[in-house]
């Protein structure tokens, strides 16, 4: 603009500011009229009355309640003249960051009307960008986690699992204008894309290519066994890590946990190769860390060579596989399941399901597979995904339906689905009464007095061992005996990637409960601790946040961050895995905690420049 243009933009500015505060004048006058013409003056009895009224209130809400809470800060905060004076107390914080980040817009709706008078998003913004965002082990997170849960526990206790797990993302480049550098590309740790690099180099004469643009995101969660928390302490964009990678990404996951006190106790993972190579990475020399059915399922923790970190297949996926090994098995499927020479097909439980349906039955419409739908029967690809489909159908219900049929040819069907049916409730209980709510006692919980018995009945993880491992050894043998080709002999029994699994995590669950009730104070353990549930709800929020179902690895980093805040807004008593997600949020007003916020930025003070005094002109 020239000099001229921005003369009149200021004039007009100025006779605009005029107008605004002539109109201010007006309406004020207008105000003070109303208020002398319709107010009504209280005596001063009637005033000292309304005021007694106001202190007598904020005594009748239940002392150390939110109410009470809310009110003292309501009143603080209109004794200021200015807002922004305020000093929020941080259970008032918690609860704005939750409301604020499930819904920025319903949030700015409360704070609007004027009901509640609440901080500004400006002071929100500063919790919410506490920490820089990036791939790999974020130290103030991490912080962050033993302030949030593990302040006040001793040492002993301070157990978790480790889960880990890829998402599919968008892939793409977006260049960040706070780093200045293209978000988008693959980044592995340190140690990765150095070893990168040098195949690179080695390949191709010292000619390095770009990194890859990222197609997935490997996030790394750990799990409290003792203490419930399920905090995401890490994540790294990858085109599909392999096992050799994930070794360098795991271990200095571990090493982040162990450096401040946190031990590592088990890797969960679900049963993809990449992930079953990482655990045969471990094999030690003489084969020590090795079962007896040939499956690594353990190895010696780096940082403390008397403790073990335990291997586990994810509980979940086990049971989806092992339903999808008996969908497949028929005369012509991939797969042909036959044991003692009896067949285990999927036929038998769609037949199952028809009779249940049939309307000449002698009680049409009272169902006995009343949980059994059409969708569990007829399968798609994502109706594979579920597991409640696949627990259904592989349950104790199913079994004693085909036990009522008695037909000779279902037995072996039968068999499979009771054996499998207990396995996943041993691997199931989620909190201290699921057995008798859900009226099954092998979801209870793990007690010395338990694992010290040697009935199999009695005690599950001897069961687990004795019996149900067992079956499925004498099975794998009993098909490597039958007079057919190879490739037939492995139709006749499940995959070899599910049996391997399964010793995993029976192996590994049978060895690390007994040492958990060793720890003096631990009572009893949860075998649902050992699933990785928490990182696929991750994921779903991860999701939902941003209404997509494979967002951008920059949209990724954002909504992390968010959702590590939001973590810690609320401290919810209770676990938020499958079958038991406790409604009722929990509000400590006696936590001053502070939270962690964005530091605020040194101003940086210029010199003044010294203006020298111009010399007067003297009349000659």
């Amino acid at each position: 603009m020239s000099k001229k243009q921005l003369k009149r933009k200021l004039f007009d500015s100025s006779l605009e500011i005029k107008e605004l505060q002539r109109q201010k004048r007006v309406l004020e006058k207008k105000l003070s009229q109303s208020t002398k013409q319709k107010g009504i003056k209280l005596k001063q009895k009637d005033g000292n009355l309304l005021s007694a009224i106001m202190r007598k209130e904020s005594h009748s809400f239940e002392e150390n309640s939110a109410m009470a809470l809310l009110w003292e800060q309501q009143k603080k905060v209109s004794s200021y003249k200015k807002a922004s004076s305020m000093k929020w107390h941080p259970v008032i914080i918690r609860w704005c960051l939750s409301i604020y980040l499930k819904s920025p817009g319903t949030y700015d709706h409360i704070r609007d009307t004027g009901f509640l008078q609440l901080p500004h998003r400006t002071t929100l913004n500063q919790y919410t960008n506490f920490t820089d965002i990036g791939c790999g082990y974020n130290p103030d997170i991490i912080t962050r986690l033993l302030d949030d849960h593990l302040k006040d526990v001793p040492a002993e206790k301070q157990i978790c699992t480790l889960l880990f797990d890829e998402m599919k993302i968008k892939s793409g480049l977006v260049f960040s204008r706070k780093t200045g550098k293209m978000v988008g590309f693959t980044s592995l740790g340190n140690i990765n894309d150095e070893i990168n690099l040098l195949e690179q180099q080695m390949q191709k004469d010292n000619i390095t290519d770009p990194p890859e643009i990222a197609t997935h995101v490997l996030a790394v969660m750990a799990r409290g066994i003792v203490k419930y928390f399920n905090y995401p302490i890490g994540y790294f964009a990858t085109t599909s890590a392999n096992s050799g990678q994930l070794y360098n990404i795991i271990w200095e996951g571990v090493a982040a946990l162990e450096m401040r006190g946190v031990k590592v106790l088990a890797f969960i993972c679900d049963g993809a190769s990449a992930n079953r190579g990482f655990f045969a990475l471990h094999k030690l020399a003489d084969g020590s860390n090795m079962s007896e059915d040939g499956v690594v399922f353990w190895t010696p923790n780096r940082f403390d060579k008397k403790r073990r970190i335990y291997f586990f297949s994810d509980v979940p996926h086990l049971i989806k596989t092992l339903r999808n090994n008996l969908e497949k098995s028929s005369v012509n499927g991939t797969r042909n399941l036959m044991v003692g020479g009896k067949e285990i097909r999927w036929a038998h439980i769609r037949k199952a399901y028809e009779m249940d349906l049939n309307k000449n039955s002698l009680s049409p419409g009272l169902r006995k597979l009343y949980r059994i739908t059409f969708d569990h029967i007829h399968l798609t690809p994502r109706l594979r995904m579920r597991v409640n489909l696949a627990a259904q159908v592989l349950s104790k219900t199913m079994a004693d339906y085909l036990q009522l049929q008695g037909h000779e040819y279902t037995k072996a069907t039968e068999e499979f689905i009771r054996k499998v049916d207990k396995f996943f409730d041993c691997l199931n209980g989620g909190h201290v009464w699921k057995a008798q709510t859900k009226l099954k006692k092998n979801l209870k919980p793990y007690y010395k007095a338990e694992i010290e018995k040697t009935d199999p009945e009695e005690n599950r993880l001897k069961w687990l061992k004795d019996v149900l491992l067992k079956y499925f050894n004498d099975w794998k043998s009993e098909t490597q005996t039958l007079n057919m080709e190879k490739e037939d002999q492995a139709k006749c029994c499940i995959s070899h990637q599910t049996l391997d699994g399964l010793r995993i995590t029976v192996n590994s669950i049978v060895n690390i409960i007994p040492e958990i009730l060793s720890i003096q104070g631990i009572q009893y353990v949860l075998s649902d601790k050992f699933n990785q549930d928490p990182i696929e709800e991750h994921f779903g929020k991860q999701r939902s946040k941003g209404g997509v179902d494979n967002p951008s690895l920059e949209q990724y980093m954002y909504t992390e961050r968010k959702i590590i805040v939001s973590k810690s807004d609320m401290i919810i008593k209770g676990s938020n895995t499958r079958g038991r997600r406790d409604k009722k949020i929990v509000i400590d007003v006696k936590d001053t905690r502070e939270l962690p916020k964005r530091a605020k930025k040194s101003k940086v003070v210029k010199k003044s420049k010294v203006v020298k005094p111009k010399k007067k002109k003297t009349d000659v």
